[in-house]
């Protein structure tokens, strides 16, 4: 055994909420009153990792969570890692569940929640391979994944409900490279189908969930000088809910691109100004029908460390 390290952690967490919200618009005033509601949930969560040679890694956790309203959830996963010393390759996989209560909201909005919700559940694997080419200045990597859900809580013409099984699988790529001492490139690309399996949408993709997302950024890090990063962000095409139809109406909402810039720069001891643009392009974009986005936006920022 060339290794071995072990971890627990114990939370506990309490939410409390309360609203009150008034509206006037085409289809007439608006009133929701929210009254408060709490819940609280307390988890504990161990995980083991083992390096029994120089070409395997194991590592493996259970978590318990014990939620107020829905009882106590065991979820685990399991990771393994097998490395190939000659080449550098890492070929790795994961298994596990997951555990998602509903929110607050979720449960007792008056006008979208519904208090028989019940949590979501997952099971899910993925496989895949990272791999160091030129001497570890490009760094390769590809997963292939799948995970299904029984319960996902997803939002309807009707409120908030749960589907009874849905499944996501995809490819993510990402691909990066160092020029240099300065200069570093990297891409990715992330191909997902997120379709539900049964009830009232069964064989239709999940709304507002892409099949296709890229981005790119480049980062350029100098000893001395500005340090300065430029991302792109590539959204595609996806399907939502017009909501304002009766019946209610799939639509297409468009694909996006939006660019941000960010700097840094060190003006004196212990004194650094950063500052960036997002939507650098002031694209006009969507991700929920009809709710508006923010155009271009500049931040300024000075941090002093003492």
């Amino acid at each position: 055994m060339l290794g071995a390290d072990r971890q627990w952690l114990a939370e506990t967490e309490r939410e409390r909420s309360a609203t009150s919200f008034e509206s006037d618009g085409p289809f007439g005033p608006f009133e929701s009153e929210f009254p408060e509601q709490s819940a609280r949930t307390t988890g504990a969560f161990a995980e083991a990792r083992a390096r029994p040679t120089d070409a395997l890694v194991l590592a493996a956790g259970a978590r318990v969570d014990d939620h107020d309203r829905f009882g106590a959830t065991v979820t685990g996963r399991v990771a393994p890692v097998v490395i190939v010393g000659s080449t550098g390759t890492r070929l790795r996989a994961t298994a596990g569940t997951g555990f998602k209560a509903p929110s607050l909201f979720q449960l007792f909005d008056p006008a979208f929640g519904d208090p028989g919700l019940d949590p979501e559940h997952s099971r899910g694997w993925d496989v895949g391979i990272d791999q160091p080419v030129a001497s570890d200045q490009v760094q390769l990597s590809a997963t292939w994944f799948r995970t299904n859900y029984e319960g996902l809580i997803v939002f309807g013409s009707d409120g908030y409900r749960n589907e009874n099984e849905v499944t996501t699988r995809g490819l993510e790529t990402t691909a990066s490279a160092v020029f240099g001492a300065a200069l570093r490139v990297a891409a990715s690309y992330t191909y997902t189908r997120a379709e539900s399996e049964t009830g009232a949408d069964a064989g239709l993709d999940l709304i507002r969930r892409p099949r296709h997302h890229g981005s790119l950024t480049i980062d350029w890090t100098p000893e001395r000088g500005p340090e300065v990063s430029l991302g792109l962000r590539r959204v595609g095409d996806r399907e939502d809910v017009d909501f304002t139809t009766f019946p209610s109406e799939r639509v297409s909402l468009d694909a996006y691109t939006i660019a941000r810039i960010a700097a840094a720069w060190e003006v004196a001891d212990r004194v650094r100004l950063t500052g960036r643009i997002e939507n650098l392009f002031d694209a006009e974009y969507e991700e929920v029908l009809d709710f508006g986005t923010a155009g271009r936006a500049a931040y300024l920022g000075v941090a002093y460390r003492p």
